[in-house]
This record gives structure tokens, C-alpha cells and sequence, in this order.
């Protein structure tokens, strides 16, 4: 897991195709887009726009990948995520290939929060435990983010 401010995004060169990130950073106004994915590299490269309402932690669920990294990147608004760093889990669904996500539970002394604001990132590689979309400090609140799904 990274987490950082946006503007160091370029320092990271062990994220997969992070000049292909860049560029479709630069070049585009991620304001413009609208909800839902698109194509940057076929599916090895692409983007999941999303506006959504932060929910209570316990209506969450802790989710990891198998083939893909997320970069999730905050335009407006805040979150928490929740991160475990144990490999004790339970598994709650089986696995969705066409999504590549399966949901877990963790025990709880093994989760920690991040709370992630406006221009700042966090990076997930597969197999990571992380539970997105919370509310901070029990406060729900409208969220921009994109999030880059990057097959490793």
C-alpha cells in the first residue's frame, strides 16, 4: 500500500504503467467525466469514475483483488479506508472474476484507517485488504474519486 499526495504520483515508479497514468492525468479534465469506466490500455489499463456518498464503516465490506492494483485517487470530498494487514480473514463471497473482487472480514486488531482527502492517492496491489467508501469521524459526505485498475 502507498498513500501520498497526488503531486508526488511521479515519484512512485514501481506503480505499473504509471507514465500511461500521467498522461491520461495531464491530458485530460477528470471533472469532465462522467460515472463509469474507461478504456486507457484495453483492460490491462483503465478508469472507474465514481461520485458516491461515504457510508458507516460497519456497512462496508474489507475487499481485495487477485489481478489488479487500484491507484484511488480523491478529486472532492474525503473518506476513511480501512486497511488490515493480517492474513487472517475470512472469506464472506466467493471470488467475482468479471469484477476481480472478493469480500472478507478481518479481526479487528488488524485494521487501521486512513483517512484520504481532496488530491491525495492511495495504491492497493492485489491480494491487499481494504475496505473504501467509510465515513470519516462518523460523518457521511459526497465523494469524486477515480481510480485507476491496473492489471499486474
Amino acid at each position: 500500500m502507498i498513500y501520498a499526495k497526488l503531486v508526488d504520483l511521479p515519484r512512485y515508479s514501481n506503480i505499473p504503467y504509471l507514465e500511461d497514468i500521467l498522461k491520461f492525468i495531464k491530458g485530460n479534465d477528470l471533472f469532465k467525466l462522467a460515472d463509469g469506466d474507461y478504456d486507457i490500455l484495453g483492460k490491462d489499463l483503465y478508469i472507474r469514475v465514481m461520485h458516491y456518498q461515504t457510508e458507516p464503516t460497519e456497512k462496508r465490506k474489507f475487499e481485495a483483488h487477485r489481478f489488479f492494483s487500484d491507484l484511488q485517487i480523491i478529486l472532492t470530498g474525503t473518506e476513511k479506508i480501512q486497511i488490515a494487514t493480517s492474513d487472517e480473514r475470512s472469506i464472506i463471497s466467493d471470488y467475482d472474476q468479471l469484477n476481480d473482487v472478493q469480500f472478507f472480514s478481518t479481526p479487528l486488531p488488524t485494521i487501521s484507517d486512513v483517512n484520504i482527502e481532496k488530491d491525495q492517492f492511495v495504491f492497493f496491489s492485489p491480494g491487499e485488504l481494504h475496505r473504501p467508501m467509510c465515513d470519516r469521524e462518523t460523518v457521511s459526505g459526497p465523494v469524486f474519486k477515480i481510480v485507476f485498475k491496473i492489471k499486474e
